[in-house]
């Protein structure tokens, strides 16, 4: 790597590396190519165009993951959902107009 004016440190178990904030970020003790990945947490790096982060906390697909606002569900889940980034439990509820209602119909 060029050195660069900007030089942030990397801290890791084995010590030090420098990077370049620029061009990469710093997550869970490792350097990684800021166009493609993101970190999550600050410990988990991640694949920006497939995955993306749900609460600072937790990785997820999204193509077969959704974020409601701290968990994520799986898109086709037949117990859970997210309404209006709420989760609800789908047996007993149901979301209509992004209103968690009682039932499993919209009245």
């Amino acid at each position: 790597m060029q050195p660069s004016a900007f030089a942030d440190d990397c801290y890791g178990m084995q010590g030090s590396v420098s990077y370049d904030p620029n061009t990469e970020i710093c997550c869970g003790e490792v350097t990684w190519d800021k166009n493609k990945y993101a970190c999550c947490g600050g410990e988990n790096a991640y694949d920006k165009n497939s995955h993306a982060c749900c609460d600072d906390r937790d990785v997820y697909d999204k193509n077969s993951q959704i974020c409601c606002d701290v968990d994520v569900i799986d898109k086709n889940d037949h117990t859970y959902g997210c309404c209006d980034n709420q989760k609800y439990d789908k047996r007993s509820k149901a979301c209509c107009d992004d209103s968690i209602e009682y039932g499993s119909q919209c009245p």
